[in-house]
């Protein structure tokens, strides 16, 4: 048996002839069931067949994990949960070995007096692309980034280093270099990279 590490609350994909579906985890016993929530389209919960046959894959540290099983029994009371099959094996992913993955974050570089309001186009495990208008930074230079994820979270101040700067017409492109100092922003950072590496 693969090790994987499987928590209740975590969010999952389910596919089903196809069609992808947003779920969680609702429980699990090694190696009887594991159950998910039941998904809702339109305001309906999906209905399959007894032992309907799908792919379930989840996030965990920078990993995807996927496995197939199959419908043991479905329940709408006391709350609405599939139980299925736990599975004999996983499959897993390292998306940080991933290529870089296109985003658009508004932020800002400062490097001493020097501030380049812009944003970052993509991101990769540790680094990314800043784009700006103006810039004074050059190959090497240490500088730090801040940003708002999509979630309300704030990436401040995060030290990175400047790995290489091109300029295209009027726009300057700054590749970047994150250090990983243990600090939330950096973990942010990364937790962002991963969701959207994931492809629902």
């Amino acid at each position: 048996m693969d090790k994987v590490k499987i928590s209740v609350g975590d969010i999952c994909q389910i596919e089903i002839d196809n069609v992808k579906y947003a779920s969680a985890i609702r429980g699990y016993s090694v190696p009887e069931y594991i159950a998910f929530d039941i998904p809702i389209v339109n305001r309906r919960y999906v209905v399959i067949p007894h032992n309907a046959i799908f792919i379930v894959r989840l996030l965990s540290d920078g990993m995807v994990h996927g496995f197939e099983t199959g419908l043991k029994k479905a329940y709408t009371k006391p709350i609405s949960v599939w139980m299925a099959e736990y599975p004999d094996s996983f499959q897993s992913i390292n998306l940080r070995k991933s290529k870089r993955v296109s985003t658009f974050l508004p932020a800002r570089l400062s490097s001493g007096s020097s501030v380049s309001e812009g944003a970052l186009i993509d991101l990769s495990e540790g680094g990314g692309l800043f784009v700006c208008k103006k810039t004074s930074l050059k190959h090497n230079d240490k500088c730090v980034i801040t940003t708002t994820m999509p979630s309300g979270e704030m990436v401040d101040k995060l030290p990175c280093v400047v790995r290489s700067v091109k300029t295209r017409k009027d726009e300057n492109q700054i590749g970047l270099k994150f250090e990983d100092n243990g600090s939330r922003s950096y973990s942010y950072l990364n937790k962002f990279y991963d969701a959207c590496s994931l492809i629902w």
